[in-house]
Parts: C-alpha cells; sequence; structure tokens
C-alpha cells in the first residue's frame, strides 16, 4: 500500500515538474482529474470499516446544564424577550463549556447526553419526543432552552421542532428551545452550521452569532463563525437573508453571494462559488486555491489533530477536494500529491514541511 502511494506521488510530481518546464500552467480540470484518480487509487486500497453500534451513555448534570436552568427555565421565546436570555445564556454557557470528545446535548429539566458516535442525528418532534440517533427519550419539557455541543472531529444533524433542519460541523454549539413562539423563531450559533429553513411567512427564522445576526423567512446558507477568530461569513445558497452587525449596518443577500464579517462588521456581499463552503455537509473538502494555512485549519477541526506547519507551508495553495470520510494518513497523502510536502508526526502533533 505504501509503495503504491509513493510511486503515485512520484508519478504526479513528475507530471507538475513537466508542466512547470515547458512553462505551461496547469488547468484546474486536469488537477481535478488527478485528484479523481489519486482517489480511486486510495480507494481500492482502502478496508472497508465495520459501523460500530450506536451506543449513548447518560451523564450527570454539569455545572453547564445547572446554568442552563437557571436562565431560562419558565422562559418561552417571544418577541420581547430574545435578545437578553440569549444573550446571557451564551455567555453562560462560553464560560461552563467543556472540551471533550464526544457530542454532548444539554435540555432543560435533565442529565446532559453524550453521544460516542462521529454523527449524531438528533430529531425534536411537535409532540415532545427526541429522537438521538434512532433512541427515543421524552423532552421532560420545552420550555427553556436546549443546547449541542460538538466538539472537534465530530458532527451532527439536528432538526428542531419547526421542521427546519441543522447541520453542526466540528468544533460548534447551537443553543435553541424545545419550542417556538408563533410569531418568531430565534436560536443561536457559535461555529459552523449550514441551515435548511422551513418556510414560515408568520414567524420569521434569526440566527444570532456572536456580534452580528440573520434574518430569514425560509432558506438554505451556511454560516461560519467560530471563536478566536476574527472572521466570520454567511453563505447563501437559495431564499432570501438579511444580515445586521451591532453597529446596525444590514445588508440583504441573494442565492449565490457571500458576506464576510471581520471585527463585527459586516462587508458587502460578493458573487461566490457556493460549492467550497458547503461541501462539507457531504464529508467532502473542495478546494478552489485554496491555501495550505486554511486546509489545515478545517482539517484540524475534522479530525482533531494539531498541525504545525513550516516555512512557506501556509502559502502553498491546492485545488480538489478531499474525502473527510477518509482516513487522516489518506487524506495528507492525498494532499502531497498537489502540493510539495512531507509531513512526519511527533508527540501528537503533526508537523508539515515544504519539500
Amino acid at each position: 500500500m505504501e509503495n503504491g502511494k509513493s510511486e503515485i506521488l512520484s508519478v504526479a510530481r513528475r507530471l507538475v515538474g513537466y508542466a512547470k518546464e515547458k512553462e505551461r500552467k496547469v488547468s484546474e480540470k486536469e488537477v481535478n482529474l488527478l485528484w479523481e484518480e489519486v482517489e480511486l487509487r486510495a480507494e481500492a486500497g482502502r478496508k472497508s470499516l465495520l459501523r460500530k453500534r450506536i451506543r449513548m451513555t447518560i451523564i450527570a448534570s454539569t455545572a453547564a446544564a445547572a446554568c442552563i436552568c437557571a436562565v431560562v427555565v419558565g422562559s418561552r421565546m417571544n418577541a420581547d424577550n430574545l435578545d437578553e436570555p440569549l444573550a446571557e445564556l451564551a455567555k453562560c454557557a462560553e464560560a461552563t463549556d467543556g472540551v471533550g470528545r464526544k457530542t454532548l446535548l444539554v435540555m432543560p429539566g435533565m442529565n446532559g447526553i453524550e453521544i460516542d458516535e462521529q454523527d449524531a442525528d438528533i430529531i425534536w418532534s411537535d409532540n415532545g419526543t427526541v429522537s438521538v440517533n434512532t433512541i427515543s427519550i421524552n423532552q421532560p419539557s420545552d420550555e427553556g432552552f436546549s443546547k449541542i455541543i460538538v466538539p472537534k472531529g465530530k458532527r451532527a444533524r439536528l432538526t428542531l421542532a419547526d421542521g427546519t433542519h441543522l447541520w453542526v460541523n466540528s468544533g460548534s454549539r447551537v443553543i435553541f428551545p424545545g419550542s417556538f413562539a408563533e410569531n418568531h423563531r430565534e436560536i443561536y450559533v457559535e461555529g459552523e452550521v449550514y441551515m435548511d429553513v422551513f418556510h414560515n411567512e408568520s414567524s420569521p427564522f434569526t440566527v444570532q452569532s456572536g456580534n452580528f445576526r440573520v434574518k430569514v423567512l425560509g432558506t438554505s446558507f451556511n454560516i461560519s463563525a467560530y471563536p478566536g477568530e476574527n472572521r466570520s461569513s454567511v453563505v447563501l445558497v437559495g431564499g432570501k437573508v438579511n444580515i445586521a452587525d451591532e453597529s446596525g449596518n444590514e445588508v440583504q443577500m441573494a442565492p449565490g453571494q457571500i458576506v464576510k464579517v471581520k471585527n463585527g462588521s459586516i462587508g458587502a456581499p460578493e458573487k461566490v462559488d457556493v460549492e467550497p463552503y458547503v461541501s462539507w455537509v457531504r464529508n467532502t473538502l473542495v478546494c478552489r486555491n485554496e491555501s495550505l494555512e486554511t486546509v489545515f485549519r478545517k482539517l484540524n477541526l475534522a479530525y482533531d489533530r494539531e498541525f504545525v506547519l513550516g516555512p512557506g507551508v501556509s502559502a502553498l495553495e491546492v485545488s480538489g477536494k478531499l474525502n473527510l470520510k477518509d482516513s487522516l494518513e489518506d487524506v495528507l497523502h492525498t494532499i502531497s500529491f498537489a502540493a510539495p510536502i512531507y509531513y512526519e508526526n511527533s508527540e501528537g502533533k503533526i508537523y508539515v514541511y515544504k519539500d
């Protein structure tokens, strides 16, 4: 297997070297064809993995669970008190959220639920039942807020009581109610979430995230707002949304546009290819002249591994696609086909160097 990968790597690099010698730029089509060939080779030598039996553990209430109950019990979301409870809850949750290796679901009035599996599927029904990876749980109360925390290396799909679907990426959390008010729906997002919002003209949907908010009626969009990063973005796939920041600036987006938020200020909508921003929902990382700094930042979230980039690595760019269901070893080999890099494992970290 290793000899085969080395041979493919050698051939790929010779092809790129030949193109450089001829002073010819390798086209995007050629790059994609090469990546597809690489993926086929890797897939041929990959062993199928047995799906592990779903296992879920009920754990004792943590300080985070107690904080949620203290802030929101008896307070249903409505148009008059939306901002204050969500803002206080978000601050409280930020102070008490631990860094675990399992997805955590916290509901008011009951203990937290740890989910072992890499992918969690959580469905809120309108009859008060919550399904967690096909296991049904009776929701003690639809009053107040629940919270899902997805650590690095995990992902979750969440269906809210109104039929809205959320795909929650690694390193993210969402705060939401068991049931919405009749005339307004609002949730809090931190990290990255792709949303398909159920259309209801009489009950607009608002997403709060740090220092900006997104208002929608019914649409599909991706929001990325990881803590600690001074860059956030909203990418609209379909429908119409308004984005507002704390300074009162507001812009309206059309499908196929991105709005970037930097240091709390929203920029003007820009036309963009949405695929690289939403492909993670299908367990694929699509790159269009993407810097390796960005690629490895995303791989850190997907695989929960720390990467240390050597001089000159961050600025290198790649195009193609990566299968995030593959092993990290296979993904790193694939990247090395498209960029002149090599890597080493040392003391739990992966060091990446320019060839």
